[in-house]
């Protein structure tokens, strides 16, 4: 019997898909906070850096990367076939509680 093959490409699609809708969720968690500034850390090797935003410079460079990872999914998920569930389309479209989705903040 024909059966449908995986192929190594939507595999790849799927995870960048997945890791996008974990950021996503953190995004429009900050962006819905009522912070007035945040704790920001990035590591770069085994180099750590933290250091204290304001809500307003956080917030729109978040929008920023959120419209380019929402484009970017967007895109894979329609060029490999990929549905994504009603909670991950609520993440994408910035509605309903984001919160029901796990994350790892130190991810």
């Amino acid at each position: 019997m024909a059966k449908i093959v995986k192929t190594d490409k939507q595999e790849a699609a799927l995870k960048v898909i997945k890791g996008n809708i974990k950021v996503l969720t953190g995004i429009n968690t900050v962006i819905n906070s009522k912070e007035k500034d945040f704790r920001i850390s990035i590591i770069a090797g085994k180099r750590k850096v933290s250091f204290v935003v304001g809500k307003s410079f956080c917030d729109s460079a978040l929008k920023e990367i959120s419209k380019k990872m929402i484009a970017q999914t967007e895109i894979l998920a329609k060029k490999n076939a990929i549905k994504l569930n009603e909670e991950e389309m609520a993440v994408l479209k910035k509605r309903g509680n984001s919160s029901d989705l796990p994350l790892n903040a130190e991810e």
